[in-house]
């Protein structure tokens, strides 16, 4: 009896926690990844993407209106910038594209048609998603199979498809100075790599995969200019031609973009390509100013 009350506290947490998670296992999600329904998205052309009049709030937070009426439309093929300032709704955006949460009203359309029409697994499928480099983990295992992740086995990578993409994500020549090339460990969370060569790890296993969509979260928010401009080589070799959404603070990464969205209180205020929002001289201009961007 001694013993066993000596175990009493442990025994009470454990049941605790259990509940905890049988309860999670119980929960039925909005948006099911095991869905089956639904329309195939191709990975053939690249896709347009509309937001038509979006408001949304997060579940958490139904005080807090992230967007408010949030319309624009983007090319199929084009790179796009996304700025603004902080809480303004730009990851937002990504976040509602990749269906981690569906609007309260308006629509979002990939192809014309609306998102929510298409089946889950493929629409995440079709899309490749680099966030912020703390963000973009790599798994303790070798450079080829963080780069492979996720990969479904049916689909085959020969080592000519994986060479290419990390050529294209401007990773190849470092990968192949390294005694074990792609057999070489990344350690936890990639720490045996510099950040930048954690970042276009992660640009490879987007490219990889031909993404007909490419989300770049901040994707050179944490890296140095050297390692910033090597990512952005990569991005600009792409021998394949994906519908690229930037989210940017650091503007000099997005004004060759074929437009920039200028965001504030979650909607669009202006839009265009750097030198004509530039000569309007408003929100974005100010932007420019307060990093000192060469406007010319």
């Amino acid at each position: 009896m001694g013993q066993f009350l000596g175990f009493l506290k442990d025994i009470s947490s454990a049941k605790s926690t259990s509940q905890e998670i049988f309860d999670l296992l119980d929960t039925k999600p909005d948006i099911s990844s095991e869905s089956t329904h639904g329309s195939q998205l191709t990975d053939k052309e690249p896709s347009g993407i509309s937001f038509d009049d979006v408001y949304f709030r997060y579940p958490q937070r139904r005080d807090l209106a992230v967007l408010n009426g949030l319309t624009f439309n983007i090319k199929p093929g084009s790179t796009v910038g996304i700025v603004g300032q902080s809480g303004c709704g730009k990851s937002t955006v990504i976040s509602l594209i990749e269906r981690f949460y569906s609007p309260d009203s308006g629509n979002i359309s990939i192809n014309a048609m609306s998102i929510g029409g298409y089946n889950i697994n493929s629409l995440r499928s079709a899309i490749g998603l680099v966030t912020q480099e703390p963000k973009s983990k790599l798994f303790p295992a070798t450079i080829r199979q963080n780069i492979l992740l996720g990969i479904p086995e049916a689909k085959e990578i020969s080592d000519d498809i994986l060479v290419q993409a990390c050529k294209e994500a401007n990773i190849l020549k470092f990968i192949q100075s390294l005694p074990e090339g792609f057999n070489t460990l990344c350690g936890v969370r990639g720490s045996m790599l510099s950040g930048g060569q954690r970042q276009r790890i992660a640009l490879a296993r987007a490219i990889v995969r031909r993404a007909q969509i490419l989300l770049l979260d901040e994707a050179t928010a944490a890296l140095d200019v050297e390692s910033e401009k090597s990512v952005q080589d990569g991005l600009d070799n792409l021998t394949y031609k994906p519908t690229i959404i930037s989210i940017a603070h650091r503007l000099n990464t997005i004004r060759d973009s074929d437009a920039i969205v200028v965001m504030d209180q979650g909607r669009v205020v202006e839009q265009g390509t750097h030198q004509q929002l530039i000569e309007i001289r408003g929100r974005y201009f100010e932007l420019v100013q307060q990093q000192q961007l060469t406007t010319v």
